[in-house]
C-alpha cells in the first residue's frame, strides 16, 4: 500500500490499472487511412487485432488506455486517435504530428 506524498503524487511501487484489450467492435472505429503528409499510418483488423502500418512495415498495435495505443519495433511509438465534431473518430495523433483520415 503507497502513501500519498505532500504534493499529491503516489508511491512508484503503485502500478496503474491494467487497461483490457481492444474489442473488434473498437478496433473497427479506427481502421482507415490517415495523413499529414507526406507520412501515411495506416490502421489495419487481421484476425480480431490491430495493426499499424507505418513507413511500409506493418506492427501490432497494444491498447494503453482510451483510444491509446502503442506500436513499433520495440513498442515505443503512441497513436491517441481523436473524434470529429460529429463524434466519429477522424483524427490521429502522434509524436508530433497531427493525422486526417482520408478514406
Amino acid at each position: 500500500m503507497g502513501t500519498t506524498l505532500g504534493l499529491g503524487l503516489k508511491d512508484d511501487d503503485e502500478k496503474p490499472a491494467p487497461v483490457a484489450a481492444a474489442t473488434e467492435t473498437e478496433i473497427k472505429e479506427y481502421v482507415e487511412l490517415y495523413s499529414h503528409a507526406p507520412q501515411t499510418w495506416e490502421i489495419l483488423l487481421r484476425d480480431g487485432k490491430m495493426y499499424v502500418k507505418f513507413e511500409d512495415k506493418k506492427y501490432p498495435a497494444t491498447k494503453s488506455g482510451e483510444r491509446k495505443f502503442t506500436f513499433g519495433a520495440q513498442n515505443e511509438n503512441e497513436l491517441v486517435f481523436v473524434p470529429g465534431k460529429d463524434g466519429k473518430i477522424h483524427f490521429l495523433f502522434t509524436e508530433l504530428y497531427g493525422a486526417k483520415k482520408i478514406r
